[in-house]
């Protein structure tokens, strides 16, 4: 028997979350059920599906849901987050807004899966950036405790969402054609074909971004490790889809070359690296 599945949201993050359901041949009870705004037919993954404008009803009749929408006031998770696990449903979040709440736990399930238990009902997973960073460094962690990181990141404009990938064809088409490149302030700060842009979302007074705390934070949540120093710079690449990142961690115990390589390389001890 099957989950009765919902999605919220159809840009390229619930795209990819109907790909790897399918690819995972994830136990979904009937038609996957997409919700947006407004009734309409998507295409994600290669099929097509109808869209269902988001009401409230549709939660009472799901018992799994993942949240790819907007963030913010405006966004799936502020707006219906709490109304879809009143009507029953265990909420997986892929937005920003409840990361650091203290009551929803924050999960990779290669890492720390034991903070989620059989009475938990929202689980949000972290930022793109750091999810792959902690994946890498947590068997490093639990065998030496890393007492400092320092990461860049080159990150695909796919993070921004469909728009800024939009937007880099766009300008890449106006270079190559020698034609003037029309920049939209409203996506990147500057223009990102064939350029490189040390800036992802808003600068804060401390001087770093709001991408870059996100690592701070969210990694410190998911080692449980409030002190942990972590110094991040994040970098968007004019390449559609694929993040990369420069880690280097210093350890409170011995670790070389060698212990690592070994632990990164044992699939029981670093699961997700190999």
């Amino acid at each position: 028997m099957g989950l009765r599945v919902g999605l919220l949201g159809v840009g390229p993050v619930g795209e990819n979350i109907v790909r790897v359901l399918r690819e995972r041949k994830f136990p979904v009870d009937g038609e996957l059920v997409v919700m947006a705004t407004s009734e309409r037919k998507e295409t994600l993954a290669g099929e097509t599906y109808d869209v269902r404008k988001i009401d409230e009803s549709i939660f009472k009749k799901l018992d799994l849901v993942f949240f790819a929408g907007k963030e913010g006031a405006k966004g799936a998770s502020v707006q219906w987050g709490d109304i879809a696990v009143k009507s029953g449903c265990i909420v997986i979040d892929n937005g920003s807004d409840f990361r650091m709440h203290p009551n929803y736990p924050l999960v990779v399930p290669e890492i720390n899966m034991d903070v989620v238990t059989k009475d938990t009902r929202y689980i949000c997973n972290p930022n793109c950036s750091t999810i792959q960073m902690v994946v890498a460094l947590a068997p490093l962690h639990r065998a030496a405790r890393i007492y400092r990181i320092t990461v860049s990141t080159y990150q695909a404009v796919s993070g921004h969402g469909g728009a800024a990938m939009a937007e880099l064809k766009k300008e890449t088409s106006q270079a190559l054609n020698g034609e003037n490149v029309e920049h939209d302030r409203s996506i990147f700060a500057r223009p990102i074909a064939f350029n490189c842009i040390p800036h992802i979302d808003r600068f804060l007074d401390n001087g770093y971004t709001r991408e870059e705390m996100k690592m701070i934070n969210e990694t410190r949540k998911i080692f449980n490790e409030p002190n942990l120093l972590i110094n991040p710079t994040t970098v968007r690449v004019p390449v559609l889809n694929g993040h990369c990142e420069s880690i280097n961690a210093e350890f409170m115990l011995p670790m070389d070359r060698e212990k690592a390589i070994q632990i990164l390389s044992d699939k029981s001890q670093s699961p997700g690296v190999c």
